[in-house]
């Protein structure tokens, strides 16, 4: 289990990174359905999962925090397009960045 915590803890500090499960399970000595197994246990969520939390903490916390463009943003954090993150962010925060963003000004 103690590399399948450094991974998670990888993952939390550079969410931005890819993560392919193969690689994982070769770094974490398993198989990828143990990897999947043991990684759903330890964190509730699968990897792909955790990766998009980790990736949305860090964009809510850049959108309330500086004023860098939407899309750098995106960019910085590895998603393939300006679209695809606000549509991710949409999904899981319930607005949109610019959104949040602006509800962030006003607090």
């Amino acid at each position: 289990m103690a590399r399948i915590e450094r991974i998670v803890e990888e993952i939390h500090e550079n969410p931005g990174k890819d993560y392919p499960v193969d690689e994982l399970a070769q770094r974490a000595a398993l198989s990828q359905t143990g990897l999947l197994q043991r990684f759903k246990r330890l964190t509730g969520v699968p990897p792909h999962a955790f990766v998009l939390a980790c990736r949305i903490e860090l964009a809510k916390r850049e959108l309330e925090n500086t004023s860098t463009p939407i899309a750098t943003i995106a960019d910085q954090l590895g998603f393939p397009s300006a679209q695809h993150f606000a549509t991710s962010f949409k999904r899981i925060v319930g607005k949109t960045p610019s959104e949040w963003r602006a509800q962030s000004v006003i607090k």
